[in-house]
Order: structure tokens, then C-alpha cells, then sequence
């Protein structure tokens, strides 16, 4: 999987890529994208975002934006191995 996180700031006008430590995951039924990077001062800040299952909908549709093809191929892919969880 390929995340890559980018930053930019007062004191820095252009978008740098560092090697930042980069993941997605599911956390408390939202998806998660997480990234870590050194911080100004020293040590490291994390940063995590969390998208909503309602955002899910618009998110398909900015993935079918940047590269329908690869989309479609997702989620097909994504359908064919997905196996619901039994329900209670």
C-alpha cells in the first residue's frame, strides 16, 4: 500500500517529502490514514486521520477521478475478497 504524506509550513513555503512512516488501517469503524514525521523542534509528530463511513461515497468518487481504471480495479477487488462479518 502506497500513502504518502507530504508537509508544508510558515517556514517552509514548498511541499517536502520526508521518510515519513506511513499506514492505513480501520480504527473504531472509520478508516484510518496515519503518518509520523520530525517535528521542528526535535522528536516526532503523529497525525492521524479518521474518514467517516458517510464520507465513503465521496471518496469513491475522488478515487474514480484520479484513476478510474485502478478504482474499478479496487474495488472489485476489494468485493471479491470481502467476506461480512456474521451478524449477532
Amino acid at each position: 500500500m502506497t500513502v504518502k504524506a507530504f508537509r508544508s509550513g510558515e517556514t517552509s513555503p514548498y511541499w517536502s517529502k520526508d521518510p515519513y512512516k506511513e499506514a492505513m488501517s480501520v480504527h473504531d469503524d472509520e478508516l484510518r490514514m496515519s503518518f509520523s514525521m520530525p517535528s521542528k523542534g526535535g522528536g516526532v509528530t503523529e497525525v492521524a486521520l479518521q474518514i467517516a463511513d458517510d464520507s465513503f461515497e465521496e471518496l469513491a468518487a475522488l478515487m474514480l477521478k484520479a484513476s478510474p481504471h485502478a478504482a474499478i480495479r479496487a474495488f472489485g477487488a476489494a468485493l471479491a475478497a470481502w467476506q461480512p462479518e456474521p451478524s449477532s
